[in-house]
């Protein structure tokens, strides 16, 4: 007589299956697609939004899924994670200003350079929505400017924003012609511009991108003297100077919140050393420097002592640095855990870089943006 046929397991009940599901690493988004693949039953898990909000309370930090740099010669997305966007999600001609709360903003260099109205685009890699903006109503005229990108959701804590939600864009520019400094904003939900604060005759020489949220208020690179200021919440435009050293080199720093994410700070690297500086009002110089993290035992730096290199952005949140040397291409250094990891050999031709932070899951609107 025939042995009996062994019994199947039982299956997993549904709250042990999304308890393990839960620990599968943020940055890795591709495991959550194949184990939605699996069966019916673990899709319908994976692709609820309470598994999403779930996972992301979960992780707390978003996972940096890649970057958006603008070359010499173009602008593309360079994945650190399995995240893929769509082939067409990033044209070349479009300039990087933002990267914040899921969406990238850019600049359409040839829409602008044309004199055309329609300049400024909102991409979300994961929505897979493009939105075109009109420019401010009186900006042609402006020889300098920046603009940064916000979700405008409310009460939304911005560790998850939700696809496709109101945003705003915040944009300070210098008016050639009379000196003035003003702060518009666009918001997605009235589709039109506003004014929301003035300078009189202070003009600034804003570097385009590098903006940093910290609490409630935007801080925006200047070329020649230091930081631009800008309270959400009381709309008023302030200038911060920065520490002598560093007032005739703005562009050699990167701004960032200050070590457990109260406050102002920035970061600048010298002879392979990575100074970190905080803004402390009590001291002359408005400035304290906090810690020094040595990179000579990081990164090799013989080899880099014979490349041009310097930092050139810094993922706030996942405390990650990204170096560029000249010659051998652009590094990603952790600033709690010291891991190294190279992430593009375009050393010569990327001239910024603006990180890509957010969750990616089935449940997002575009399962193919994932790499299987």
């Amino acid at each position: 007589m025939a042995a009996p046929l062994p019994r199947s397991p039982p299956a997993l009940m549904d709250e042990l299956v999304e308890e393990i599901l839960l620990r599968v690493p943020p940055d890795d988004p591709a495991r959550l697609v194949h184990a939605a693949l699996t069966c019916k039953r673990w899709c319908r898990l994976v692709s609820d939004p309470g598994f999403r909000r779930r996972f992301r309370l979960f992780h707390r930090a978003g996972p940096m899924l890649g970057f958006v740099y603008r070359g010499t010669c173009t602008t593309g997305f360079t994945p650190t994670s399995s995240f893929r966007p769509p082939g067409a999600a990033v044209c070349r001609d479009w300039w990087p200003l933002d990267a914040r709360h899921g969406r990238i903003l850019f600049r359409d260099a040839v829409l602008i350079q044309a004199g055309k109205d329609i300049g400024l685009i909102v991409l979300d890699p994961i929505a897979g929505e493009v939105r075109r903006l009109p420019l401010p109503w009186f900006t042609r005229s402006y020889r300098s400017w920046n603009a940064a990108l916000l979700c405008a959701a409310a009460g939304c804590d911005h560790l998850d924003c939700a696809p496709g939600g109101p945003f705003i864009v915040i944009f300070v520019g210098t008016d050639a012609a009379t000196g003035f400094t003003s702060v518009l904003v666009y918001s997605s939900e009235a589709a039109k511009w506003r004014l929301t604060a003035l300078i009189e005759g202070t003009s600034y020489d804003m570097i385009h991108g590098g903006s940093t949220l910290v609490g409630n208020a935007l801080y925006y690179q200047e070329q020649i003297r230091g930081i631009l200021e800008y309270d959400l919440g009381k709309k008023k435009l302030s200038f911060i100077k920065l520490p002598p050293k560093y007032c005739r080199r703005p562009s050699m720093i990167v701004l960032m919140a200050a070590k457990g994410g109260v406050g102002l700070g920035f970061a600048t690297l010298e002879d392979f050393d990575l100074y970190m500086w905080s803004r402390d009002e009590s001291v002359p110089s408005g400035w304290t420097q906090q810690r020094v993290i040595k990179l000579r035992s990081l990164l090799n730096a013989p080899a880099l002592s014979f490349s041009r290199y310097m930092m050139i952005a810094l993922a706030d949140g996942v405390g990650v640095v990204f170096i560029l040397a000249r010659d051998l291409g652009v590094f990603a250094v952790g600033l709690e855990s010291g891991q190294v990891r190279k992430v593009s050999d375009d050393g010569d031709r990327i001239i910024d870089v603006f990180p890509y932070v957010s969750f990616c899951t089935p449940g997002s609107c575009l399962m193919c943006l994932i790499h299987l």
